[in-house]
């Protein structure tokens, strides 16, 4: 279970859409608590496609 100063730091990088990604697996560690989590790649991929159809969208309006 996340503890309480990760979800901190997870609830500011959505306030402020900070986005926080890795090659392949991302471990952020609480030195406070010792606790660990990890997030799989396949969330910074789900991130990338989500730029791409931005930019693909924001590309169509400025050709018209």
């Amino acid at each position: 279970m996340t503890c309480v100063h990760l979800k901190k730091l997870y609830q500011f990088c959505q306030d402020e859409n900070v986005k926080i990604g890795g090659a392949a697996l991302i471990r952020i560690v609480c030195e406070q608590c010792g606790v660990q989590d990890e997030c799989p790649s396949i969330l910074m991929e789900h991130l990338e496609a989500r730029e791409t159809q931005a930019a693909t969208a924001q590309t169509n309006r400025d050709e018209k």
